[in-house]
C-alpha cells in the first residue's frame, strides 16, 4: 500500500496524496470516521505537521485494517471466502460494529 510505503520512507508528499486517495475511497464507502482520519491526516500533511501524522497514521491503519477484515466476512463482496461469515450488511453497518 502506497500509504505504508511512503510513511515508512518518510515521504510526506506522497503521504498526502496517499491519504488523500483513502480519504475519497472511505467516504464513497460510508466509512466516514475512517475517512475523518484521513482527512486530518491529509491536512496535516499539507501543512508539514509531521508530528501529528506520527502520533496518528498508526490509528488509521489499524481502523483501515479492522475495516477491510470485516468486509472480508461480507459474502456480498468476498463470496468465495470459507471464514464465518456475518450476514449481509451495507458497509456502514459493518464499519459501525
Amino acid at each position: 500500500m502506497e500509504l505504508v510505503k511512503s510513511e515508512l520512507k518518510r515521504d510526506w508528499k506522497n503521504y498526502t496524496i496517499a491519504v488523500h486517495g483513502m480519504k475519497s475511497a472511505m467516504r464513497s464507502i460510508g466509512a466516514t470516521q475512517l475517512s475523518e482520519q484521513a482527512r486530518l491526516l491529509e491536512y496535516a500533511g499539507k501543512d508539514g505537521r509531521i508530528d501529528f501524522i506520527l502520533q496518528n497514521h498508526n490509528d488509521l491503519m489499524n481502523a483501515y485494517r479492522r475495516l477491510f477484515e470485516k468486509l472480508k466476512k461480507n459474502e456480498l463482496i468476498c463470496p468465495n471466502q470459507v471464514e464465518e461469515r456475518v450476514e449481509t450488511q451495507t458497509i456502514v453497518d459493518i464499519y459501525a460494529m
